[in-house]
C-alpha cells in the first residue's frame, strides 16, 4: 500500500508539473516563484533585468514589451499564455543546445528535454568553473557565446583530473557525494523533466507537500518507486538508484549502505583523465563567422552606446540587446537591417555623429508636435519614452524610445510630421465615428457605425495595426488608435494592398475584398476567405464596370479602387444559381418576383431558401405545367433555381392574365388575384381563400383607385397587368417600422410623395432572448397602448406601451414603480444587445417617438 502511495504521489508530481504549459497571465503588480522565472528567462535573451526577484515592475514590463515587439506579438507588457509560450519555446531551444554541449563535454548526462533542472544548473556551474566564467549556473551572454561558438573548451574529465572544479575560489562545486537517503531522491531523469516548466504557486507548494510526506515515509521504509517507471511495482521494490555523484578527490563522505544501485543499471564509468591533453583554463571564446572580433565588437557598442542606441556596458559579447541596437541603427541608416556588424554597418558606425540635445529641449519638441503632453521636466519618464516610441514610429524609425541621432536629427528638422490626437479605446463621439468608417471603408470593419470605441472597433484596430507591420511599417499592435495608426488610417496616398491574389488562393485580404463587392453590389454571397468561381466573375464585373483590366484576379489597381471612393456601384449582383439553404440577395429577389406573381404567401422576404420558397417554386411549377407553359420544367424541382428561371420568373412573362376574376368565380387564378392583394395590404390575410366575394371586389376597387384604373371591381386584364407588376402601389401606411433582430436597431421610414419610404429615425434596441421575439410583417394588430404598462408576470413596468401583435410590444426601458426616477438601470445598458421576453425595448425618448408618431395599423416588419 505503501509502494502505490509513493507512485501514486510521484505521479502526482509529474501531472503538476506537465501542466505547466497552461501558464497563469502575468502583469505589473504580481509577484511570485512564476514572475521570477518569466524574469530569469528574459535575462537570458539579454533583456536588461538587474536580477529576477519574482517582482514584476515597470521595469519587467518594459522587457516583456521589448520581447513582444521583437517576437510579433501585441505590445502590451503583460505576459499572457501566447506571449509566455514564444518565451518558454525560444528557452527550451537554448536549453537543448546547452545540454547537447554539456553531454558532449561530459558535464551533463541527463536527457535533452530542453528543461532547465538541479543536473542541468549543476552541469553549467562546472562548466563555468572550469572554463574561467564566473559560476552561477546562469545563462549569460558570455557562457552562450562560448558554448555556441567555443572551440578550446575544457571537458569534464580534464576538469576533475586537472583540479578546476576544487580549486577554484569563485564557488564550490554544485554536486557532491550524497548524503541523502535514496529514497528522498527522485530519478535523475524525473527530477530533470519536471523541474523548469511555468507552474503556479498552489503547483509548487503542492509538490513540496508531496514530496516532504514521502522523505517522512521514506525514513521509515526500505521500499522504493523503480527508477524511471510510471508503473505499480507488484514485486518488492529495488531502491532508487542516486544520482551519480561528481568525483570529488577530497571527499571523506561514505555512501549510504542502503543506496545500493538496481542491478540492471549499470553505474557510468568515472573518466580517466588524458595526460597528454593539456587544459585550457581561460579559453578565448572564437567569434561566430558572421561577427567581427570581440575588440571590434567592443568598439562598435562603445559607439552605439554615444549615438543612443544601446544602454549598458560594452563586453564585446553580441547579446540580444545589442543585436536589437545594431538592427536599429542600420534601419535607421539604410543599411540591411540584419542585426550583424557586416563591413558597411561598421562604416556607417565609423561615420555616424552623435546629435547634441537636452532631454528638456527633446520633449518641448515633442509637446509641439503632439506626441507629450504636460511641461518639459527635463526627466526621461515612461510618458517621455513612449512620445520617442510614437514619433520613432511615425518617422519609420526603430522604435527604441531612446534619442539616438537618426531621431534627434528628424525630431530638429523642419520635415517633422506633427501627431494626430489619439483615439483611446472606451471613448465616445464624432471622432470614433469617423474612425470606424474609414476602418469600414479598407474593410477592416464590419460593425455598426455607432461612435463608441468598444471590442469590436479595438479589434479592428489591431487587424489595421497588424497590415502596417506586414507592410513594414513599425507600428505597435495594440488595438488603441496612436497617432501612427491614425496617421496611415487617414492617409488618403496610404494602401492596405499586400500582394496579389488569384483564383483558388485563400486570406483575410480575400474577405474584406468580397465585402466590399457585396456592399458596393457585385457579389452575393457570404464573405469568406476563399476566391473561388464567382468571387473571379464578380471581380472580372467590378472591372469591366471601373475600366480596369477583366482578369478576375484582386491584384493592385483592382484592390486600391475597390477600397476608394470612387469604385462605381454595380447596377445588379452578378447572376448565380440558388438552391435550399441558400441565404442571399438572389432568394430575396425571387421570393419578392413569387409575391408580385401571388406564389408566395409570406409577406417577409427574408432571403432564406426555406420550406416556404420550396413549396411556392413547386406550386410555381405545377401551375405552369398546368397551363402547358415549356418553361414548366425549370420550377418542377424547388429544392433549386437556376439563373435562367430566377430571370423568367423577373421578367414577370409567366403569370400574367390569364382570365378575369370578378364577383362569384372560384380557382386558382382567384386565389392568385387574393394573395397579390394581400401582400398589397388591400385585403386580410383569412381574405385569401380562392373564391371572389364581396370582400375581394372591395379589395379590387380600392386597389383601381390607389393605381389610376377605372374602378370596376373586376379584375379584368388591365388590373391584372397592374396587380402583379413590381411597380404596383399597395395601400401602405405612413410610416413603416423594421427591426433587425441581428443588429439590435429598430428603423422608421416615412412614406414620401412617390409612394417610397425614407429613412426618418433609428433607434437602439433590445430584442427578446433566443427566438422569443417573432419575425414577420405585422399590420393589422399593431396600435398605441399605455402611457405606463405593468408587466403582472413579471413585476414592472414600462412606459408608452405599442403593441405589436399580442403580448409583444414596443416600450420603453423597465422600471421597477411608475416613477420616471425608478428605473432599472441594467435595462439600460442591455441596450443593443438581447435582453427581453420578446419584446423591443428603447430609450424612454425613443419608444416614446414612436408611440405618439405612428399610428394604428403602421406597418411592422421584425427580422
Amino acid at each position: 500500500m505503501l509502494v502505490l502511495k509513493k507512485v501514486l504521489a510521484l505521479v502526482l508530481v509529474i501531472m503538476l508539473f506537465s501542466t505547466a504549459a497552461f501558464a497563469q497571465t502575468l502583469r505589473e503588480g504580481d509577484s511570485g516563484d512564476a514572475v521570477a522565472r518569466l524574469q530569469r528567462s528574459l535575462r537570458w535573451l539579454g533583456y536588461p533585468l538587474e536580477e529576477a526577484d519574482g517582482v514584476y515592475t515597470e521595469k519587467t514590463a518594459k522587457a516583456v514589451k521589448q520581447f513582444q515587439r521583437q517576437n510579433v506579438l501585441d505590445s502590451t507588457g503583460i505576459a499572457d499564455d501566447e506571449t509566455q509560450a514564444v518565451l518558454n519555446e525560444i528557452i527550451s531551444a537554448m536549453l537543448v543546445r546547452v545540454q547537447n554541449r554539456l553531454k558532449e563535454l561530459g558535464y551533463y548526462s541527463g536527457g535533452v528535454d530542453g528543461a532547465y533542472g538541479p543536473m542541468t544548473q549543476t552541469g553549467l556551474t562546472q562548466f563555468q568553473q572550469a572554463n574561467g566564467i564566473v559560476p552561477t549556473g546562469d545563462l549569460d551572454d558570455e557562457t552562450m557565446w562560448l558554448i555556441d561558438h567555443g572551440e578550446a573548451l575544457v571537458d569534464y574529465a580534464t576538469a576533475e583530473a586537472q583540479g578546476l572544479l576544487v580549486e577554484s575560489t569563485e564557488s564550490e562545486p554544485t554536486v557532491k557525494a550524497s548524503t541523502v537517503e535514496p529514497e528522498t531522491q527522485p530519478s535523475a531523469e524525473a527530477t530533470e523533466n519536471v523541474d523548469e516548466a511555468p507552474i503556479s504557486e498552489q503547483a509548487e507548494e503542492t509538490t513540496e507537500e508531496v514530496l516532504a510526506e514521502e522523505a517522512a515515509e521514506s525514513a521509515s521504509t526500505e521500499e522504493s518507486v523503480e527508477e524511471q517507471s510510471g508503473e505499480i511495482p507488484t514485486v518488492e521494490p529495488t531502491p532508487l538508484p542516486t544520482e551519480e555523484p561528481t568525483a570529488e578527490p577530497q571527499s571523506t563522505v561514505e555512501p549510504t549502505p542502503t543506496a545500493e544501485p538496481t542491478p540492471t543499471v549499470e553505474p557510468t564509468p568515472t573518466v580517466e583523465p588524458t595526460p597528454t591533453v593539456e587544459p585550457t583554463p581561460t579559453a578565448e571564446p572564437t567569434p561566430a563567422p558572421t561577427d567581427p572580433p570581440r575588440e571590434i565588437i567592443q568598439s562598435a557598442q562603445e559607439k552605439l552606446i554615444e549615438l543612443g542606441y544601446l544602454s549598458g556596458g560594452a563586453d564585446g559579447i553580441i547579446g540580444v540587446m545589442t543585436r536589437s541596437a545594431i538592427e536599429a541603427f542600420q534601419q535607421d541608416n539604410s543599411v540591411e537591417a540584419n542585426g550583424i556588424l557586416t563591413e558597411e554597418t561598421l562604416a556607417a558606425l565609423e561615420e555616424a555623429k552623435p546629435a547634441a540635445i537636452s532631454i528638456q529641449d527633446a520633449q518641448q519638441r515633442l509637446i509641439d508636435l503632439g506626441y507629450l503632453t504636460g511641461t518639459a521636466d527635463g526627466m526621461l519618464g515612461t510618458r517621455s519614452v513612449r512620445a520617442i516610441e510614437q514619433f520613432q514610429r511615425m518617422h519609420h524609425l526603430s522604435a527604441t524610445g531612446m534619442l539616438n541621432a537618426a531621431t534627434v536629427n528628424q525630431l530638429t528638422s523642419e520635415s517633422a510630421i506633427s501627431a494626430l490626437p489619439p483615439i483611446e479605446s472606451g471613448s465616445r463621439g464624432d471622432s470614433v465615428v469617423e474612425l470606424q468608417q474609414r476602418l469600414a471603408a479598407i474593410g477592416f470593419y464590419s460593425g455598426s457605425i455607432d461612435g463608441g470605441y468598444g471590442p469590436q472597433t479595438a479589434s479592428a484596430v489591431s487587424a489595421f495595426q497588424r497590415r502596417l507591420v506586414e507592410q513594414g511599417v513599425n507600428a505597435a499592435v495594440s488595438g488603441q488608435a496612436d497617432s501612427v495608426t491614425l496617421h496611415y488610417l487617414f492617409d488618403e496616398s496610404y494602401s492596405p494592398y499586400l500582394r496579389d491574389y488569384e483564383e483558388g488562393e485563400a486570406s483575410a485580404d480575400i474577405a474584406r475584398a468580397k465585402a466590399r463587392l457585396n456592399a458596393l453590389g457585385y457579389l452575393d454571397a457570404e464573405p469568406s476567405e476563399l476566391l473561388d468561381a464567382y468571387t473571379a466573375e464578380a471581380l472580372r464585373a467590378f472591372q469591366s464596370s471601373n475600366a480596369l483590366e477583366e482578369t478576375g484576379k484582386l491584384d493592385q489597381p483592382t484592390f486600391d479602387l475597390l477600397f476608394s471612393e470612387n469604385a462605381a456601384q454595380a447596377e445588379h449582383y452578378v447572376p448565380h444559381d440558388i438552391a435550399l439553404n441558400d441565404n442571399n440577395l438572389a432568394v430575396q429577389d425571387a421570393q419578392a418576383a413569387l409575391l408580385n406573381a401571388g406564389m408566395y404567401p409570406n409577406l417577409l422576404l427574408d432571403g432564406e431558401y426555406g420550406k416556404t420558397m420550396k413549396e411556392a417554386v413547386e406550386a410555381l411549377g405545377s401551375y405552369l405545367n398546368d397551363k402547358g407553359d415549356e418553361h414548366a420544367e425549370l420550377f418542377q424541382s424547388g429544392d433549386h433555381l437556376t439563373i435562367e428561371a430566377q430571370r423568367l420568373l423577373e421578367s414577370g412573362d409567366l403569370t400574367g392574365y390569364v382570365e378575369t376574376v370578378e364577383s362569384g368565380v372560384n380557382g386558382t387564378e382567384t386565389r392568385r388575384v387574393q394573395s397579390r392583394l394581400y401582400s398589397l395590404f388591400f385585403l386580410k390575410r383569412s381574405g385569401v381563400d380562392g373564391y371572389a366575394g364581396e370582400g375581394t371586389a372591395t379589395a379590387i376597387r380600392a386597389f383601381q383607385e390607389k393605381n389610376g384604373l377605372e374602378i370596376t371591381g373586376v379584375a379584368d386584364e388591365p388590373t391584372q397587368q397592374k396587380l402583379f407588376s413590381s411597380d404596383a402601389i399597395g395601400d401602405w401606411s405612413p410610416r413603416r417600422i423594421e427591426v433587425s433582430i441581428n443588429e439590435q436597431r429598430v428603423r422608421v421610414y416615412h412614406l414620401n410623395e412617390d409612394n417610397e419610404y425614407e429613412l426618418e429615425q433609428t433607434f437602439i434596441c433590445s430584442t427578446g432572448y433566443g427566438s422569443t421575439t417573432p419575425r414577420g410583417v405585422f399590420r393589422e394588430t399593431t396600435r398605441p397602448m399605455d402611457r405606463w404598462h405593468y408587466f403582472v408576470k413579471w413585476q414592472c413596468w414600462a412606459q408608452y406601451t405599442y403593441e405589436i401583435e399580442g403580448d409583444i410590444l414596443f416600450h420603453s426601458v423597465i422600471f421597477t414603480a411608475p416613477n420616471d426616477k425608478a428605473v432599472k438601470m441594467s435595462t439600460v445598458y442591455d441596450l443593443g444587445s438581447k435582453a427581453s421576453h420578446g419584446c423591443v425595448r428603447l430609450a424612454v425618448q425613443d419608444a416614446k417617438w414612436i408611440f405618439e408618431n405612428c399610428e394604428k395599423g403602421t406597418t411592422v416588419v421584425i427580422y
